[in-house]
């Protein structure tokens, strides 16, 4: 959840309006409206006024912001470049650029001596899965995103795919978004993984018939059946990042 997800549902739990919010803040009413929509972002300094108008715990609201800010880091393309469009001088000022950036946003989501790798894990982002072996991918990608411990089962692999060649429009996953999946979840009728197919890597929706499994696209032309010793199923998504 967004921070600004979790500050509107907070306030509709407690059944308080933007304008009870702003007062409390001596702030104008569409300045929450943005912090809830997202088209602003507090700063650090902010979340104990936020905690106490919002009426939650400063340290539950300082977790969120810091996921918030790790997920705009993770799906980031300001620090891409081509190397051979570019002289050494400008490679070393983007490189010293992109180290002071990192240096600091670990100091944003440190708090209470909780640091960085004690709250999150890192997991590789795919741009495709090559070949539809998962292990290659890892050797192939150097992109990471951050999860929180918490939202994630201990022991559990996880991995992501930026999409783009791989794709589930039914689903609402488009280009650009990043769609995060469990290696060793549990899958039932209607979850959504990804799966290796005759046809290429896909992501789809899991709807077992028997021995086989059906793959069922909104466009009905597209319907497939295929046994499942045919289709290694390599994850399930378990979080959806979306990228406006």
């Amino acid at each position: 959840m967004t921070l600004g997800a979790y500050l509107k549902t907070q306030r509709e739990l407690k059944e308080l309006k933007v304008k009870d919010i702003a007062d409390r803040l001596d702030v104008s009413s569409s300045y929450v409206s943005q912090l809830e929509k997202g088209a602003s972002f507090p700063s650090k300094k902010q979340l104990s006024s936020l905690a106490k108008a919002y009426g939650v715990k400063e340290e539950e609201l300082v977790k969120c912001w810091a996921e918030s800010k790790i997920h705009q880091v993770g799906i980031a393309t300001e620090y891409r470049f081509d190397i051979r469009d570019i002289g050494d001088k400008r490679v070393t000022e983007m490189a010293k650029k992109l180290e002071e950036g990192l240096d600091e946003f670990k100091k944003t989501v440190n708090h209470n001596g909780h640091d960085f790798e004690s709250e999150f894990i890192q997991v590789p982002v795919f741009d495709n899965i090559a070949e539809g072996d998962i292990e290659k991918s890892y050797q192939l990608t150097q992109d990471l995103i951050a999860l929180p411990k918490r939202a994630v089962i201990k022991g559990h692999r996880f991995f992501s795919i930026r999409i783009g060649k791989i794709k589930f429009e039914e689903a609402g996953i488009i280009d650009g978004d990043i769609a995060i999946f469990d290696r060793d979840a549990k899958i039932a009728n209607g979850d959504i993984v990804l799966a290796k197919t005759p046809s290429g890597v896909m992501i789809m929706y899991y709807h077992p018939r028997g021995d086989r499994l059906e793959i069922k696209p909104e466009r009905k032309e597209l319907k497939r059946m295929y046994r499942f010793k045919e289709i290694p199923i390599l994850g399930r998504l378990v979080y959806h990042v979306k990228k406006y």
